[in-house]
């Protein structure tokens, strides 16, 4: 799974994608300061739980995902 990170002032965001034909359960962590997460899909959106400084999101085959984080 490829994951880059868009920083801004007052929202940022991580694109995510899976290459793989097989679903992967990922563990993501920062370092940068996170007070919520919010997965953002073409319905609407929903908050992440956090642990610390990490989350874990399971990605579909050939999936992609945007989470904003505060």
């Amino acid at each position: 799974v490829e994951a880059s990170a868009l920083i801004g002032d007052h929202f940022s965001y991580v694109v995510l994608v899976n290459h793989s034909a097989v679903a992967e359960q990922i563990t993501l962590t920062t370092n940068h300061p996170v007070n919520a997460l919010r997965l953002i899909t073409p319905e609407g959106s929903r908050d992440l739980p956090l642990t610390g400084s990490a989350w874990k999101m399971q990605m579909d085959p050939y999936a992609t995902a945007v989470v904003e984080w505060k």
